[in-house]
């Protein structure tokens, strides 16, 4: 016999997780191609890489779940909060994958441009933003995956929805059973979308 309250909860719970790591990766791809460029742009011009590498890649060692109490304290108790914990997870995994692979690309391609002799804009643009987007979809597995996790503790700590919500309830009420549903659920959906985005990845580069 089918609990639908169960059932309807934990599809409630699902769409709130998966919804908040949406927005989360979304806007920390945003800012990593950013802070990616700036910092590409900085390094070609400055001899100081040791400096610049302490200041970008320093936060990144941070477990995401360590700013909690700061987000808790800035942003309150309410659903922007797990999100803040993913975009922070998205950024700090994201920003280093897309610089490095920025790298990658202009030491591979420096042989070949050299009779171009492309301007600034070119470069960035043609060169750069369009390489780095072969591998996007193999840096979102990544970034799903520390944020996937991420949310989850987020949501157990400070949240008031979503599978990590659901397990401390369950937790609370002894609902043992309930509980390592949603533990499968977790495990499921995160395996069943880093699968999805792998077969993107592999498909965009056959």
């Amino acid at each position: 016999m089918i609990d639908l309250d169960f059932f309807t909860k934990l599809l409630e719970h699902s769409f709130s997780s998966l919804y908040r790591v949406v927005i989360g990766v979304a806007i920390g791809l945003f800012l990593s191609y950013i802070f990616s460029f700036i910092r590409f742009a900085i390094e070609q011009n400055t001899s100081r890489h040791f400096f610049f590498s302490f200041i970008f890649d320093s936060f990144k060692f941070v477990p995401p779940i360590a700013w909690v109490p700061l987000i808790i304290l800035t942003v309150g108790l309410n659903f922007w909060a797990p999100v803040c914990v993913v975009v922070i997870a998205a950024t700090s995994i994201l920003f280093s994958l897309i610089y490095d692979h920025l790298v990658e690309i202009k030491m591979e391609q420096a042989y070949a441009l050299r009779k171009m002799n492309p301007s600034l804009g070119q470069l960035y643009r043609t060169i750069l933003f369009r390489g780095s987007l072969t591998r996007l979809f193999l840096h979102l597995k990544s970034a799903f995956s520390l944020s996937w996790m991420s949310i989850i503790a987020a949501e157990m700590i400070g949240g008031s929805s979503g599978l990590g919500y659901a397990i401390q309830e369950s937790r609370l009420y002894l609902e043992y059973g309930h509980l390592l549903i949603y533990i499968f659920c977790i495990g499921f959906l995160g395996f069943v979308i880093s699968h999805l985005l792998q077969t993107f990845h592999d498909k965009l580069n056959a």
